[in-house]
Order: C-alpha cells, then sequence, then structure tokens
C-alpha cells in the first residue's frame, strides 16, 4: 500500500477540522435554530448583541410577540438584568382549540450583564419597537487626574 494510500484511507475531515458528526450536527442545530432559546433551567433566553462605543454601551435583545409592560430593565451598580415573563393564556382564547404545533416559547426569562467599567445609570436610554429591546447605556465619565496636596 502507497503512503498516499494509507493517508487517504486514514484521513477524516471531521476529526481534521474538530468536527465529529454530532458537533456539525450541533453547528447546524445551533444556526438554524429559534430565535428564543431555554436554557438549562427552562427559561427563555433571548438572543442580544452587545456592540461598545468610546461613549457608551449598545445593546439590542430580540424579544418577539412580547408587550413593553412584559420587560423589565434594572441597573445596579455595573449589572445591567433584562427580564420578563411572555404568557401563555391570551385573554378571550377559545377554551376548545386544540394547539397542534407550536414553536413559540412561553415563560420567564432573565438576562444579567456586568460592565468592566462604570456606567451612568441615570442616562440609560430603553426603546422598544417591532419586538426588539434598545439600549443605550453611556460609560461614566472619568473623574480628571488632579493633584492631591499633603498636609
Amino acid at each position: 500500500m502507497s503512503r498516499l494510500e494509507l493517508w487517504q484511507k486514514n484521513w477524516d475531515p471531521f476529526r481534521e477540522f474538530g468536527l465529529q458528526p454530532r458537533g456539525v450536527e450541533r453547528f447546524f442545530d445551533d444556526l438554524f435554530s429559534n430565535r428564543l432559546q431555554r436554557n438549562d433551567k427552562n427559561m427563555i433566553q433571548p438572543n442580544v448583541e452587545v456592540h461598545e462605543t468610546k461613549n457608551m454601551y449598545l445593546m439590542k435583545f430580540d424579544l418577539p410577540g412580547l408587550n413593553k409592560d412584559q420587560i423589565k430593565v434594572d441597573l445596579h451598580d455595573n449589572t445591567l438584568t433584562v427580564s420578563g415573563e411572555r404568557k401563555d393564556k391570551v385573554e378571550g382564547e377559545d377554551k376548545d382549540k386544540k394547539t397542534h404545533f407550536s414553536e413559540v416559547y412561553y415563560g420567564s426569562f432573565l438576562r444579567t450583564f456586568t460592565f468592566p467599567e462604570s456606567v451612568d445609570g441615570e442616562k440609560v436610554e430603553a426603546k422598544y419597537e417591532n419586538g426588539v429591546l434598545s439600549l443605550s447605556i453611556p460609560k461614566q465619565e472619568a473623574s480628571a487626574k488632579r493633584q492631591i496636596a499633603i498636609r
């Protein structure tokens, strides 16, 4: 058997790139998964993106199907918490209705982020539009360096 034949026989592209068949399957499951995921605690975990500029943090949360009354945003020290709940029951819903299939997640959610530097809680802005919660969180201005006289 030549070296080329031996190499071709033993070569596994999945192993070469660190992708075992289950890993590839998991990759595509994650890629095409639903917008709202459930975490291990059986809570909804909305997708979020976080951007940073020189003066602020910009965050966007995908929260389709919620009213702004169902979302709570808290900032304590440098820790931001976004929580809420999507309830299954809709007022006036037909009690005889039978659901055959649903990809909509119901339940509570909670996301917590701690910023690496001080933020200005008094100037945080939140906007909820078309199922997207947008937050602008300004960084706190650093105090000017000054010489302190020793007495």
